[in-house]
Order: structure tokens, then C-alpha cells, then sequence
């Protein structure tokens, strides 16, 4: 019953802060200005940019999940289950490491495809 009683009062609060806030006047025309956070406009370049970083970023957890996999493979002590999921663990990991080595590699493909 509080929190229904508390609900009610914060949108009843939430309510008249709203229509005390109303001047009537429409709002005002001022100009915002708004950083470009990748720092260009070309698709080009931003993707150029994002690559070494997901490449930087994929690296370290390609190699936690190698590890993961090969701990769980150590420790199996002949348990199929867990020598199946390292096995797995490790494969995915090589899967996802190469994605994004291909990824890195279709922007110059693209770039020379479309001739720029």
C-alpha cells in the first residue's frame, strides 16, 4: 500500500512540476552544437578507425576464451560435457577472432572494388 501511496504522489508531483513549468510561450530557437564524436564525416575513415579497435579489443578476449577452453579440457578429468564445451570454447573463440580479421580486411577490398 506505501509504495502505491508513493507511486501516486511522485506522478502527482511530476504532473504539476510539469504544468507549473508551461509559460505558454513556444520555445525558444537557440542554436546547439553538437561534436561528431568519430571526428569525420566519411563512412571511409570511420570505419578505418573502428577497426583497430575492435581488433584491440577482440585480441585479449579471443585469448581469455582460449584459456577458458583449455581450463575446462585440464580439468574434464574425462567428464564428455566439459571436454565438449572447451572444445567449443576454443573453437568460437578462433571463429570470432577471424571475424574480425576479415572485417578488418573487406574495408580495403570495398575501397578497391569501388576504386577510391
Amino acid at each position: 500500500m506505501f509504495k502505491k501511496a508513493l507511486l501516486c504522489l511522485l506522478l502527482v508531483l511530476g504532473w504539476v512540476s510539469m504544468v507549473s513549468a508551461d509559460t505558454g510561450k513556444p520555445p525558444s530557437r537557440t542554436s546547439v552544437n553538437l561534436v561528431n564524436p568519430l571526428g569525420t564525416d566519411n563512412l571511409q575513415v570511420a570505419l578505418e578507425r573502428a577497426v583497430p579497435l575492435l581488433i584491440a579489443i577482440a585480441a585479449p578476449l579471443a585469448t581469455i576464451m582460449v584459456l577458458y577452453g583449455a581450463f575446462l579440457l585440464m580439468t574434464s578429468a574425462g567428464n564428455e560435457e566439459k571436454i565438449s564445451k572447451g572444445r567449443a570454447a576454443i573453437f568460437w573463440a578462433a571463429v570470432g577472432f577471424l571475424g574480425v580479421l576479415v572485417a578488418g580486411s573487406i574495408v580495403p577490398v570495398i575501397r578497391s572494388v569501388f576504386g577510391n
